[in-house]
């Protein structure tokens, strides 16, 4: 929906849908191209299987990935092959980015996330080359990563003004705002495709360990950023010097992490106080050979 949007937006030359924020990096046409493509893709691949639908999906995850790497090409060896401004012409061209172009981190992330739509759906390649299903699906997870966290890297840029961590280079186009935060759905979206295998099992599972990671996997994400934002913004307020905020900050990590430790032991320790209730009260009750401290736990609940 967003690449539609923006692609309206281009043809209609809307500025707002171009650019959430006004007069700030906008999505290119092709970003918001490659974005449709890939979402063809992830629609098609969460319905049944069917020749068609997967050839569809394979296609677009192929397009996807070749129009990234070719504009990558384009900025490692000086290019210019024509596809920037294949869909319509860019009026805000300027000396330091290329009409029309992609930021080549974006590039890199179409590149990635490409090749993970379609190893997703290679069931033919799991089945030539005897790949086990669970590292397939691994290695798309581990690429859907990568651009989670390249994508993750232009949005804190944009929220500590570090321009570097958005647009790597003054010689390449920005990351616009809008597209950092498509791609990490785009990259949720690919991690939930098989949530049941790879990386993402241990995530997903009912056990404790599961639960106890996606409890604290938003903490550690969330509290570093807003932590380090106001201390940032205390230092440019002049109220400390780089030393205390660096201090400051890591105290704060400190403080934060053992009370994430605090809460997993506290989670851990009623789940093993349940089990033993479960488990082993009935043997300590009757003298079985359970440990002594295990029997007066059992006993003491």
């Amino acid at each position: 929906m967003a690449g539609i949007l923006v692609l309206i937006g281009w043809f209609l030359d809307l500025e707002v849908l171009k650019s959430v924020v006004p007069g700030a990096a906008t999505m290119k046409a092709n970003t918001a191209l490659c974005f449709i493509l890939a979402g063809i893709s992830l629609n098609l691949q969460t319905r049944p299987h069917r020749i068609l639908t997967t050839r569809i999906a394979k296609g677009c995850a192929f397009a996807v990935s070749t129009i990234g790497l070719i504009t990558l090409c384009e900025y490692i060896f000086g290019w210019n092959l024509g596809i920037d401004e294949l869909l319509i012409r860019d009026p805000a061209a300027t000396i330091a980015s290329d009409p029309g172009r992609m930021g080549i981190n974006a590039a890199i992330n179409f590149g990635l996330v490409g090749l993970a739509l379609w190893l997703a759906n290679q069931q033919e390649l799991q089945r030539k080359y005897r790949i086990e299903p669970g590292h397939r699906i691994a290695i798309a997870q581990s690429l859907a990563l990568a651009v989670g966290f390249i994508s993750l890297q232009a949005v804190i840029g944009y929220i500590y003004n570090v321009r570097v961590f958005y647009q790597l280079s003054i010689f390449t186009t920005a990351m616009a705002f809008q597209t950092a935060v498509v791609f990490m759905v785009l990259c949720g979206g690919v991690l939930a495709l098989n949530s049941n295998c790879g990386w993402m099992r241990a995530l997903t599972s009912d056990r404790v360990g599961g639960d106890v990671a996606r409890r604290f996997i938003p903490i550690a994400i969330v509290v570093p950023l807003v932590l380090g934002w106001v201390i940032l913004r205390g230092y440019q307020a002049n109220f400390y010097d780089p030393n205390f905020a660096f201090s400051l900050m890591a105290l704060l990590l400190v403080a934060t992490l053992l009370g994430l430790i605090g809460l997993n032991a506290g989670i851990l320790n009623r789940v093993d106080d349940a089990r033993i209730r479960s488990i082993g009260f009935e043997r300590a009750r009757n003298g079985s050979s359970l440990p002594l401290r295990v029997r007066i736990r059992a006993l003491g609940s």
